[in-house]
């Protein structure tokens, strides 16, 4: 091999491992490069034989937001979305009336929860105005109990998880019209209830179920075994 042909291919060569050397260094100096971000910042993950970025992106992470560093609460309204078990669910009884004997408050609470029939279910809805078609204002499982006791003159806590230490706890067989019952639901436990009803009397009870559903009423007896608490806000 001449001199002149050798020092041809030692210059291809020397200048091969100069763009893998270069490669490699873009890569990170391995095959494979990803890189994890703090939230709220872009990622980039590519690997050897992908179509890579002529620039590595940076990947220094800015300083969190404050949006990026709110807490999430876990005092959810109705901690999980939907609670309903699986069972008839039926309508108010054309000949239904709050029973003798039901205090004026939970009679008055039952009242307006009745009159909310057929709204709309919405997960985190304040239930301020169930008719208004407008998601933030119809309710959930607890703000449903929440506003019947606030129209009845009565405050009570906005959710699930401070509702079941209200008032006073009862026996379920002793569960009388205006009482709260609390289920698991499907992101509860009986410790920790997820989901509740209001006692109507006559084995049935109010509740707003899950999305896609609305207000309506079922029957207690399909809740029995599940049954996590019931309590009594006003005697």
């Amino acid at each position: 091999m001449s001199a002149k042909i050798l020092g041809l291919v030692v210059a291809v060569c020397a200048a091969a491992v100069v763009t893998c050397a270069a490669g490699l260094g873009v890569l990170g100096g391995h095959a494979a490069c990803s890189s994890t971000l703090e939230p709220g910042t872009a990622s980039s993950t590519y690997s050897a034989g992908q179509d890579s970025p002529a620039t590595a992106p940076a990947t220094t992470a800015s300083a969190p937001t404050s949006d990026q560093t709110t807490p999430v609460s876990f005092a959810l309204p109705c901690t999980a979305d939907g609670g309903e078990l699986a069972g008839e669910v039926i309508a108010a009884p054309a000949d239904y009336r709050v029973p003798a004997g039901t205090s004026p408050v939970a009679a008055a609470a039952i009242t307006w929860a009745l009159a909310q029939l057929g709204t709309p279910y919405t997960f985190g809805g304040d239930c301020t105005a169930p008719r208004s078609g407008i998601p933030a204002r119809q309710c959930d499982c607890s703000s449903l109990m929440q506003i019947a006791y606030r129209h009845a003159g009565v405050n009570i806590p906005r959710t699930t998880t401070e509702q079941v230490h209200a008032g006073v706890g009862v026996p379920v067989d002793d569960v009388a019209p205006g009482d709260l019952v609390f289920i698991p639901g499907s992101g509860g436990t009986r410790s920790s209830p997820g989901h509740v009803g209001m006692y109507l009397g006559n084995d049935l009870l109010i509740q707003a179920p899950h999305t896609g559903d609305v207000v309506k009423i079922s029957p207690l007896s399909r809740w029995r075994n599940q049954v996590a608490a019931v309590r009594r806000v006003v005697e």
